[in-house]
C-alpha cells in the first residue's frame, strides 16, 4: 500500500478513489476461485473469499473493472 500511495503522490496516506482490476487466479493454492485485486498495477490483495465464488462467476473467466475508494495511513 505504501508503494501505491508513493505512486500516487500521497505519501503522508489519505483517502484515495481508484480503478480495482479483478484478475481470477484459478491456479490459486488455496481458493480455485480466488480473484485477485490490482490497483495501478499493484497486486493490492484478494477479493474475500466468502464472495469469490460468486465474484469469479459474475466474471465469466474475463477480468473486470470496479470503482474503490482506497485508504491508508503510512503509520500502519
Amino acid at each position: 500500500m505504501r508503494r501505491l500511495f508513493d505512486e500516487l503522490a500521497l505519501p503522508a496516506g489519505g483517502v484515495t478513489r481508484q480503478a480495482a482490476h479483478l484478475v481470477p487466479e484459478p491456479s490459486n493454492q488455496y481458493d480455485r476461485n480466488a480473484v485477485k485485486v490490482v490497483i495501478c498495477g499493484w497486486h493490492i490483495g484478494y477479493v474475500p473469499n466468502e464472495i469469490s465464488a460468486e465474484v469469479a462467476t459474475v466474471l465469466g473467466g474475463g477480468q473486470g473493472v470496479a470503482p474503490v475508494r482506497v485508504w491508508a495511513d503510512p503509520k500502519d
